[in-house]
């Protein structure tokens, strides 16, 4: 297959929520693997993911600014991360059973 390298100008807002929300549903994925107690294990992933997406939770205001000049590109920033968890998921649903 061909590939074409492709660069994206995102709106800086979007994408970093976007990607918090990413490495908040990478993280549960990855706790998933050794005996996920959703009980215990999901607070305690949430809160460790908040207190890194601090940055990106103090701008989330600011997204329906930039949703007003180019939504499009908004939209781009949440379908990478989405792509991105999708591809994660669907690797684990793929890979041979034991």
């Amino acid at each position: 297959m061909e590939k074409v390298q492709v660069t994206l100008d995102l709106p800086k807002e979007s994408f970093e929520l976007a990607e918090g929300i990413k490495k908040l549903a990478l993280s549960l994925k990855e706790h998933m693997k050794d005996g996920f107690q959703p009980i215990t294990d999901v607070p305690a992933v949430v809160m460790e993911n908040l207190n890194s997406m601090g940055a990106a939770l103090a701008g989330i205001d600011k997204i329906k600014e930039e949703k007003d000049e180019a939504m499009a590109s908004v939209i781009k920033a949440f379908a990478l991360a989405g792509a991105d968890i999708a591809e994660a998921f669907l690797k684990k649903a793929e890979e041979p059973q034991a």
